[in-house]
């Protein structure tokens, strides 16, 4: 693992911290909506920013 600078370590937490609330945010929308369409939708999003989430919490 390379080293990272506490400026880069504040920018991948910051990241992870606005994919958690997209990731909250989807998952809430999906429960709440009753179109079918929309809830595939919520849920495409919310796997989408779980990868990112993934991704990023790798560089730590």
């Amino acid at each position: 693992m390379a080293c990272l600078t506490t400026k880069e370590l504040g920018a991948i937490t910051d990241a992870l911290v606005g994919e958690q609330l997209k990731i909250n945010k989807a998952a809430y929308y999906a429960n709440e909506v009753s179109d079918p369409q929309l809830k595939a939708e919520f849920e495409r999003e919310k796997q989408l920013h779980e990868a990112h989430f993934s991704r990023l919490y790798a560089l730590l």
